[in-house]
């Protein structure tokens, strides 16, 4: 049985006004905070990539659980400030669900998606009809 349920992948950019050194003291700061709230939330295999005036980061959770999403934002936010605007998407690994988190100007926002299993599903929540050609992809 799989321990993981849940994939997070999350951008951060940083904002223009920092000095190249603003950016690595907050990136630094960023990585270290973010490493520990992940953790305290059960995350594992937690990798961080730099991406210019970026970071990048992927966890993976044992389960899908919106008040785990909830409690990393709120933890996450002080050390956001103004100067760093975040987004995490948390994937179900059944990709039955999507939730996305976006952090900006001190406060933080949520969707959620429950995603279609089928192509009855797919077409109901698009708004076509069944038997009516849709685009291929």
């Amino acid at each position: 049985m799989s321990r993981v349920k849940c994939e997070m992948f999350s951008h951060f950019v940083y904002s223009e006004v920092l000095t190249y050194q603003e950016l690595l003291d907050k990136e630094n700061e960023l990585g270290d905070a973010l490493r520990e709230i992940l953790a305290s939330f059960g995350g594992s295999y937690i990798s961080f990539v730099q991406d210019g005036d970026s970071l990048l980061a992927q966890c993976a959770f044992p389960e899908f659980e919106q008040s785990v999403f909830h409690g990393i934002c709120k933890q996450i936010m002080p050390i956001l400030d103004d100067k760093v605007a975040a987004r995490f998407l948390f994937v179900d690994k059944y990709l039955e669900r999507v939730s996305l988190c976006v952090a900006d100007n001190n406060a933080w926002y949520e969707s959620s998606l429950n995603l279609p299993a089928n192509v009855a599903e797919l077409l109901a929540a698009s708004g076509h009809k069944e038997g009516e050609k849709i685009k291929k992809a």
